[in-house]
């Protein structure tokens, strides 16, 4: 373990203790994740990830919570083409659908209107 993952680890387990929620939590959950990507621990970037939205959604920051999303999203994205790409598609695809669930909600689609023709 690196003195910058131990010293992150650190920072959260303390910005867990306050309530409420702070910023600082959030950011240090961003650093956190970033270790673990940096370190190809996707799936500890991903737990992170989600209690980083989870935290942004409490705090209620926009764009934080926009921000968080993206970066889940796109660490789903990266272990879902990880998983394609030893062609364990059923494990794949459930990841993946969660991704554009995420990107949906950052960029959402306009309904169409399906227009009746008699």
């Amino acid at each position: 373990m690196s003195e910058a993952e131990t010293f992150t680890k650190r920072a959260v387990s303390g910005f867990e203790k306050l309530v409420p929620v702070n910023r600082e939590l959030g950011i240090s959950l961003g650093y956190l994740r970033k270790i673990y990507l940096d370190t190809d621990r996707i799936d500890d970037a991903i737990t992170v990830a989600r209690r980083e939205l989870e935290v942004q959604q409490a705090i209620g920051d926009g764009r934080a919570i926009f921000q968080s999303r993206l970066n889940l999203a796109s660490i789903l994205s990266r272990l879902a083409r990880s998983l394609a790409n030893e062609r364990n598609y059923s494990a794949a695809e459930p990841i993946l659908v969660e991704a554009i669930g995420l990107v949906e909600q950052i960029f959402p689609q306009p309904r169409q209107s399906v227009t009746r023709r008699d």
